[in-house]
């Protein structure tokens, strides 16, 4: 509100403010230790379990998929937080972490319904719609509204928020359909006892692999 700036300020239309190079190395930093702090909690998790428990181990395969999954998660977040974010107001930033579950929504669409006959196929156009509509919000973002935000990559934000959305791949992943080995691996991770062996080395991993994505993708 310009009644509450000082009489220097009070003519200027849409005053803005911008962070020093130290405030911004700040910032990185900041954004930083609020990602590994919960993978060290769950690094923390996994060691306790796997010195004080019985735990099983992934197979090649099973681990090498959920490593991917993960790193794809880590990679669209540094896009995100580092390239895309830092070009957009609070308010569409927040709009467009909406738009988190498209690859969850993709592997929906694979699975079995519960429903037979019409509500099968109304419950398929459903997943597909949402879908639609979560990609159809990352082109008119950086695309539609371009001159409304300062995003230097344009292909930042959908890229960023497409790969972010693996980290959710179990949210959506049921026992009956095309891709059941992705729920024989949610299985072995929850049921089977192979979480604790599997995130004892990636929450190391997702931790490197984001400092990696600061040092080098952020703007600084």
């Amino acid at each position: 509100c310009a009644n509450s700036l000082s009489l220097q300020y009070a003519t200027v239309e849409n005053p803005t403010v911008s962070n020093s190079e130290l405030e911004k190395v700040g910032w990185l930093w900041c954004i930083f230790f609020a990602f590994a702090a919960p993978e060290v909690g769950t690094f923390v998790h996994s060691f306790r379990n796997v010195i004080m428990k019985t735990y099983a181990t992934p197979s090649v395969i099973e681990f090498a998929i959920v490593f991917m999954f993960e790193t794809l998660h880590v990679i669209g977040t540094g896009i995100l937080f580092f390239l895309a974010f830092p070009g957009m107001d609070s308010v569409r930033a927040l709009m467009a972490t909406n738009a988190v579950a498209i690859f969850p929504g993709l592997l929906k669409i694979f699975m079995k319904h519960d429903f037979e006959g019409i509500y099968k196929w109304m419950g398929l156009a459903m997943t597909v719609i949402s879908v639609i509509f979560q990609v159809s919000a990352l082109a008119v973002w950086p695309l539609v509204n371009r001159s409304q935000n300062d995003i230097d990559h344009i292909w930042a934000l959908p890229i960023g928020m497409f790969l972010t959305s693996f980290g959710w791949w179990e949210c959506f992943v049921e026992e009956k359909g095309h891709l059941r080995k992705l729920w024989d691996i949610k299985t072995k991770l929850t049921d089977g006892g192979a979480r604790g062996f599997t995130y004892f080395w990636i929450s190391l991993w997702k931790i490197t692999l984001f400092l990696g994505c600061m040092m080098l993708i952020a703007p600084v």
